[in-house]
Protein backbone atom coordinates (compact mmCIF):
# COMPACT_ATOMS: atom_id res chain seq x y z
CA UNK A 1 0.00 0.00 0.00
CA UNK A 2 2.87 2.42 0.88
CA UNK A 3 4.59 1.74 -2.38
CA UNK A 4 1.75 2.52 -4.68
CA UNK A 5 0.94 5.69 -2.69
CA UNK A 6 4.93 6.71 -3.04
CA UNK A 7 4.61 5.74 -6.65
CA UNK A 8 1.38 7.86 -7.31
CA UNK A 9 3.26 11.03 -5.10
CA UNK A 10 6.40 10.37 -7.98
CA UNK A 11 3.99 10.15 -10.94
CA UNK A 12 2.44 13.63 -9.59
CA UNK A 13 5.67 15.43 -9.45
CA UNK A 14 6.97 14.09 -12.91
CA UNK A 15 3.43 14.98 -14.46
CA UNK A 16 3.83 18.82 -12.95
CA UNK A 17 7.25 19.13 -13.29
CA UNK A 18 6.96 18.21 -17.04
CA UNK A 19 3.90 20.70 -17.47
CA UNK A 20 5.76 23.64 -15.75
CA UNK A 21 8.59 23.59 -17.73
CA UNK A 22 6.81 22.99 -20.65
CA UNK A 23 4.27 26.41 -19.98
CA UNK A 24 7.54 27.90 -18.88
CA UNK A 25 9.42 27.36 -22.07
CA UNK A 26 6.20 28.57 -24.04
CA UNK A 27 5.55 31.74 -22.18
CA UNK A 28 9.77 32.60 -22.36
CA UNK A 29 9.89 32.60 -25.96
CA UNK A 30 6.26 32.74 -27.44
CA UNK A 31 7.82 34.39 -30.89
CA UNK A 32 9.02 31.34 -33.55
CA UNK A 33 12.93 31.72 -34.11
CA UNK A 34 11.74 30.39 -37.61
CA UNK A 35 8.88 31.51 -40.33
CA UNK A 36 8.65 30.60 -43.80
CA UNK A 37 6.19 32.59 -45.71
CA UNK A 38 4.93 31.12 -49.19
CA UNK A 39 3.51 33.86 -51.18
CA UNK A 40 1.84 34.56 -55.00
CA UNK A 41 1.97 37.42 -57.24
CA UNK A 42 -1.44 39.64 -58.04
CA UNK A 43 -1.57 39.79 -61.86
CA UNK A 44 1.70 39.20 -62.44
CA UNK A 45 3.14 42.24 -60.87
CA UNK A 46 6.24 41.50 -58.47
CA UNK A 47 5.71 44.74 -56.34
CA UNK A 48 2.09 42.96 -55.27
CA UNK A 49 2.67 39.78 -53.20
CA UNK A 50 -0.18 37.88 -51.46
CA UNK A 51 1.29 35.53 -49.04
CA UNK A 52 -0.85 33.19 -47.74
CA UNK A 53 0.71 30.69 -46.16
CA UNK A 54 2.95 30.77 -42.89
CA UNK A 55 5.07 27.56 -41.99
CA UNK A 56 6.58 28.60 -37.92
CA UNK A 57 8.98 25.87 -36.28
CA UNK A 58 6.83 25.94 -33.76
CA UNK A 59 4.14 25.01 -35.85
CA UNK A 60 5.85 22.43 -38.04
CA UNK A 61 9.63 21.99 -37.06
CA UNK A 62 10.23 19.38 -39.94
CA UNK A 63 8.37 21.55 -42.87
CA UNK A 64 10.58 24.12 -41.95
CA UNK A 65 14.26 22.13 -41.38
CA UNK A 66 13.81 20.63 -45.03
CA UNK A 67 12.91 23.62 -46.76
CA UNK A 68 15.81 25.50 -45.30
CA UNK A 69 17.87 22.25 -45.91
CA UNK A 70 16.86 22.54 -49.51
CA UNK A 71 19.11 26.03 -50.00
CA UNK A 72 22.16 23.51 -48.76
CA UNK A 73 21.49 20.91 -50.47
CA UNK A 74 19.86 21.24 -53.43
CA UNK A 75 21.67 20.73 -57.01
CA UNK A 76 22.95 24.30 -58.19
CA UNK A 77 22.30 25.04 -61.79
CA UNK A 78 23.44 28.02 -64.17
CA UNK A 79 20.89 29.12 -66.63
CA UNK A 80 17.43 27.63 -65.84
CA UNK A 81 14.79 27.85 -68.85
CA UNK A 82 12.42 30.55 -66.53
CA UNK A 83 10.77 33.75 -66.27
CA UNK A 84 12.98 35.73 -64.20
CA UNK A 85 10.38 38.58 -63.48
CA UNK A 86 7.38 36.51 -63.51
CA UNK A 87 8.24 33.32 -60.46
CA UNK A 88 5.12 31.33 -59.87
CA UNK A 89 5.76 31.26 -55.87
CA UNK A 90 7.56 33.99 -53.61
CA UNK A 91 9.24 31.85 -50.66
CA UNK A 92 10.50 34.02 -47.56
CA UNK A 93 12.49 32.85 -44.46
CA UNK A 94 12.29 35.15 -41.58
CA UNK A 95 13.57 35.31 -38.26
CA UNK A 96 10.93 36.50 -35.95
CA UNK A 97 12.73 36.27 -32.73
CA UNK A 98 15.73 38.24 -34.05
CA UNK A 99 13.46 40.74 -36.65
CA UNK A 100 15.80 39.75 -39.70
CA UNK A 101 15.09 38.14 -43.01
CA UNK A 102 17.34 35.41 -43.87
CA UNK A 103 16.37 34.18 -47.13
CA UNK A 104 14.67 35.85 -50.06
CA UNK A 105 13.69 33.83 -53.39
CA UNK A 106 11.53 32.99 -56.07
CA UNK A 107 9.85 29.79 -57.40
CA UNK A 108 9.57 28.10 -60.82
CA UNK A 109 7.11 25.13 -61.07
CA UNK A 110 8.14 23.21 -64.85
CA UNK A 111 7.17 19.78 -66.34
CA UNK A 112 7.59 18.10 -62.53
CA UNK A 113 10.53 20.16 -61.37
CA UNK A 114 11.04 23.01 -59.27
CA UNK A 115 13.77 25.41 -59.83
CA UNK A 116 14.42 28.21 -56.69
CA UNK A 117 15.89 31.66 -57.29
CA UNK A 118 17.66 33.43 -54.06
CA UNK A 119 17.95 36.65 -54.79
CA UNK A 120 19.51 39.34 -52.35
CA UNK A 121 16.14 41.53 -53.09
CA UNK A 122 17.96 43.51 -56.21
CA UNK A 123 19.15 40.27 -58.41
CA UNK A 124 18.83 36.26 -58.22
CA UNK A 125 22.27 35.05 -57.05
CA UNK A 126 21.90 31.60 -56.92
CA UNK A 127 19.60 28.98 -58.66
CA UNK A 128 18.63 25.79 -56.86
CA UNK A 129 16.74 22.17 -58.59
CA UNK A 130 14.94 19.89 -57.00
CA UNK A 131 14.98 16.61 -57.40
CA UNK A 132 12.13 14.88 -58.84
CA UNK A 133 11.49 13.10 -56.19
CA UNK A 134 11.01 15.78 -53.92
CA UNK A 135 8.77 17.62 -56.23
CA UNK A 136 5.65 16.35 -54.97
CA UNK A 137 6.32 16.52 -51.31
CA UNK A 138 7.61 20.38 -51.79
CA UNK A 139 4.32 21.24 -53.53
CA UNK A 140 2.70 19.69 -50.43
CA UNK A 141 4.49 21.80 -48.15
CA UNK A 142 3.57 24.50 -49.46
CA UNK A 143 0.10 23.78 -50.38
CA UNK A 144 0.99 24.69 -54.05
CA UNK A 145 -1.88 25.16 -56.34
CA UNK A 146 -1.31 26.25 -60.59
Amino acid sequence: MKKAIILYILVIILITSFTTVFIYKKVQNPIPSRQIQIGYLISNNMDQIEFNKIITDEDDQNAVDYIEGIFWGSNRITSPNVDHNHPDAVLIINSPRQGTRILNSMIWFNDNTVIIGVNNGENIIDFRKLEKSEVEYFKSIISYKK
